[in-house]
Order: structure tokens, then C-alpha cells, then sequence
């Protein structure tokens, strides 16, 4: 039947039972708020617009359902018609390669970002060992979290990749801090994490500041068991925002904990981008700072932190972007038997444009995950339910209504931007408002409207077919 095959005992379009109130009393409608996708002939996949409800256990028709539910799914509607679209028609997937064997996130700490470029992009863990061919079948690489330092024959490596016009995305800390001697003893010290990666983007026009971004206006609170108020606003956690470029625009506030400045070189070779900034209340906490507990902090009242709050040149830029060709870093570096020995394949300058995007923040795509033994005895992880790239935890944690984040939308449109594909970028995160009827006005002109919509329309058709009738009727009278 119909029903079972848009069932698909559950895999398919879920019905959705709702019950609302008319004149008569209350009614009980089922809704089967989807659509099928057919390519080819066959069915591909099912898109679910509206959750569905259990049998036997309809949803009230609410001004919460309305305004929450259904406002969202308004919201997500072109994105996931283009997106299923997009998983259809897909012919094969581009490769990117996730670097490991510098102590970066693990795949359980990047399993929830792996798993919504996973339908669209073969995704993989790397590691280089030397060999100069690692990175030759991948589009895109990414770097997040490094802990240890980058080798010269790595960076070579990465460099390579660049100069043959390959889309490099690196996610770092340029400092590093003890947060257990901050929460004990209210003061730490930050040290340099050398990790070699700063000085290969500085030949990409992207130079990265050794120091912390202090943010005044949007900064995320941070959770102090032993304060008065638990929950107090927390300098070192930008909220930063989001710029006018593809990649930002219209999304969330993206969360940075402990953020480096980046700078952007301008060169008539490539074109340079910041793609996110903080507010005109910031300003950096100096080179190599010391982090302390005891900086001024309340909810009533935004601290200043710069001369002129509403001088939009005290933004500092937080991710930036460059495009075009390159020289390599290493074209005066290396000896010159290596560099024309035709079989060490070096490429002094790039070949075709590519793509470099820098965030002095390593984490800021990390999501919390726990650990299951499966039937065959081995250990799976899987992503919490609280998602964290969207939802600020340290609210959750006091029970308080949390912010939302975009960092989750961020890093989806920066992978499609990066790897060419722009197909979603203006409608993921498009917002359309809900404008309710009058309930009242409905009612006391219910005759007219009816009149208006139903009545009048029909008469205009018929009209229209009179005239229509009468004018061939007088053409081919003669």
C-alpha cells in the first residue's frame, strides 16, 4: 500500500498525527510531512520536513509546535531539498584527508563533523611517514589540534599539497596553559607550542600572533564552582562573528576558547579574506600572557576593554583566508641537488590556485563522545546527545536556557567553499519568519475572506471564459 511504501517501516517519510481545535470540537488530521526522492527510476532517499509522532499518540496543535517546530522546519526546507538533491545526484565523493601523528583530535573527538561531510566527502585519517605521495589523492587536508611539533619533511609534505593547488584547512593553538593549575590556584602561565605550522602559513600571507584574544561583548561564560555566581562571563571565550563572505554569512556566533589573532598579508598573487572577527570591544592579552581568574567580570555591565568600544577598527580578525598561487616556503631552503633532482618533484611555485584557511584555535571543532563495547567485543564511540558545537555546555550544565553556536554550520560551509562546491551555502542558513494570523480578525471576517478566495476567483475564471467564448464567436462568425 501507499502507506507502507512511504513507511518503509520507518526508514521512509514517519506520518505525523496532530490534534487541533475547530468550531465542531477537536479533530485528528495524520500528516505525511516528506518527500521521496526517485532518480532513475528507483527511490534514493526520503526527507523528513516535520517529526513524526508514535500510533496512538498525536501531537497538540500549540502555538509551541507552530512556533518552534514547524518555524525550524520552514527554515531547514531548501536546504534539505537541495541537500538530498545533492546526496542523489552525487556521481563520487572528493577526498579529505584528516592529518594525524602530531597528536591531533582523534576520530571519536571529530566523529560528529566527520558524520555531516560524510554523505558528500570521502573522509580519512592521514598520516605522511615520509612519503611524498601521502597527500596525492586528496583535495582537501585538514589539521586540527596538533600537539606536537610538525616536521621540516612534513611541512614539505603539506607545502607540496599547497603548490599543486590542494585546499589546506588548519585549526591550531599557538599556546598552550594548564586549565587544572588555573581552576586550583586562580593564575597559570602560557607557553609557545612551537609546532612549525605558523611559519608555512606566513608564506601563505597568513601570520599568526603568539597571544590570546580578549573579547568584552560576546564572550561565553565560563562555570566557577567556588564564585558567588557560578556562571560568570569569561574574556578568553570569543564569541567571534561571523563576516560577510560565503562561509559565515548568516550563521551563528562561532565559539573560539583561547584564540590567537591572525593577520592577513595582502599579496597581488593571492587575495586574503578574514572570515571571522570579534567586536569592537576586544583587544589581545599580549604575547605569552598569564591567565587569571581574577579578571573583572559581571553579567550587569560590559566591561571595556578598548579606548573607543564602537571603533570598528579594534576588530581583530580570527580566521582568515587567502586564494591564488604561492611561492613555497621551502624555495629557498632546500639544497640545490634536492631541489632540480627531477625526482624529488619539487615545486618552487604553485601550479594552480589554491586555498589556505587558518584558526589559531585547535578545538573549537572538538565534540564530546562515550564509548560502548559492541556484540564482537570491541570498543565503538559515538558522539554525546548534547551537542556541544551548537549548544554552550557550561549553561546546560547550570540548567539555564544555553547559547546557540554555529560552529557546527561553519565548518560545513567551509569544506564545501574550500572544495568548490557552493550549491548550499546561501540557503543552510537562511532564516524565514513565521507571520501568524489573527485568530479574531479570522473569525469576524470569515464570510468576506471566503468570499474573497473562493467566490471571487471563480467568477474571474468564468468571466474571463465568457470573454474568451464571445471573442472566437464573433472571429470565426465572419
Amino acid at each position: 500500500t501507499l502507506y507502507e511504501a512511504l513507511y518503509q517501516k520507518g526508514k521512509g517519510i514517519i506520518p505525523l498525527e496532530v490534534v487541533y481545535q475547530n468550531k465542531s470540537g477537536n479533530s485528528q488530521k495524520m500528516f505525511w510531512p516528506g518527500a521521496e526522492i526517485v532518480y532513475e527510476g528507483t527511490t534514493k532517499q526520503y526527507i523528513q520536513f516535520l517529526p513524526g509522532t508514535s500510533q496512538g499518540q498525536p501531537r497538540q496543535l500549540t502555538k509551541d509546535f507552530s512556533e518552534s517546530i514547524v518555524q525550524n522546519s520552514i527554515n531547514n526546507l531548501e536546504y534539505m531539498l537541495i541537500s538530498g538533491l545533492r546526496k542523489t545526484i552525487i556521481k563520487s565523493r572528493p577526498r579529505i584527508a584528516f592529518l594525524q601523528g602530531h597528536g591531533e583530535l582523534s576520530e571519536a573527538e571529530t566523529m560528529r563533523i566527520r558524520t555531516l561531510l560524510d554523505p558528500y566527502y570521502s573522509i580519512e585519517n592521514v598520516s605522511l611517514n615520509n612519503n611524498i605521495h601521502a597527500l596525492d589523492a586528496y583535495k582537501g587536508v585538514i589539521i586540527a589540534g596538533p600537539k606536537t611539533p610538525y616536521s621540516e619533511k612534513d611541512l614539505y609534505l603539506v607545502d607540496q599539497f599547497v603548490m599543486k593547488g590542494g585546499s589546506l584547512m588548519c585549526f591550531y593553538d599557538m599556546l598552550k596553559y594548564d586549565r587544572d593549575t588555573l581552576l586550583a590556584k586562580g593564575t597559570t602561565f602560557t607557553t609557545r607550542t612551537d609546532l612549525g605550522l605558523d611559519k608555512l602559513l606566513f608564506s601563505y600571507g597568513i601570520k599568526t600572533n603568539a597571544d590570546y584574544v580578549l573579547e568584552g561583548t560576546k564572550c561565553g561564560p565560563i562555570l566557577l564552582p567556588y564564585a558567588k555566581n557560578n556562571l560568570l562571563p569569561w574574556f578568553f571565550y570569543v564569541g567571534a562573528t561571523p563576516g560577510k563572505h560565503a562561509i559565515s554569512r548568516n550563521i551563528e556566533t562561532v565559539m573560539l576558547r583561547y584564540c590567537s589573532q591572525i593577520e592577513l598579508m595582502p599579496n597581488d598573487a593571492y587575495l586574503c579574506t578574514p572570515i571571522l572577527t570579534s567586536s569592537n570591544n576586544s583587544r589581545t592579552a599580549g604575547l605569552t600572557p598569564t591567565i587569571s581568574l581574577g579578571m573583572p567580570m559581571n553579567f550587569d555591565k560590559i566591561p571595556v576593554l578598548v579606548d573607543d568600544p564602537n571603533n570598528e577598527g579594534n576588530r581583530l580578525c580570527l580566521a582568515g583566508l587567502t586564494e591564488g598561487r604561492y611561492e613555497s616556503y621551502f624555495k629557498s631552503r632546500l639544497i640545490d641537488e634536492f631541489a632540480k633532482n627531477p625526482e624529488s618533484g619539487f615545486i618552487p611555485e604553485s601550479k594552480k590556485e589554491g586555498k589556505v584557511l587558518a584558526i589559531a584555535n585547535g578545538t573549537f571543532i572538538r565534540n564530546y563522545y562515550d564509548s560502548a563495547m559492541n556484540a564482537e567485543g570491541k570498543m565503538v564511540y559515538y558522539p554525546t546527545q548534547f551537542n556541544n558545537l551548537r549548544l554552550d555546555e557550561e549553561m546546560a550544565r547550570m540548567r539555564i536556557q544555553p547559547m546557540t553556536y554555529g560552529n557546527q554550520e561553519f565548518m560545513q560551509n567551509m569544506v564545501d567553499y574550500m572544495l568548490g562546491d557552493n550549491s548550499v551555502l546561501d540557503v543552510r542558513s537562511k532564516q524565514i519568519e513565521l507571520h501568524p494570523l489573527d485568530k479574531s480578525k479570522v473569525e469576524e471576517n470569515s464570510s468576506f475572506l471566503t468570499i474573497l478566495n473562493v467566490v471571487v476567483p471563480s467568477l474571474l475564471v468564468i468571466g474571463l471564459a465568457l470573454i474568451l467564448f464571445v471573442i472566437r464567436k464573433r472571429r470565426y462568425a465572419r
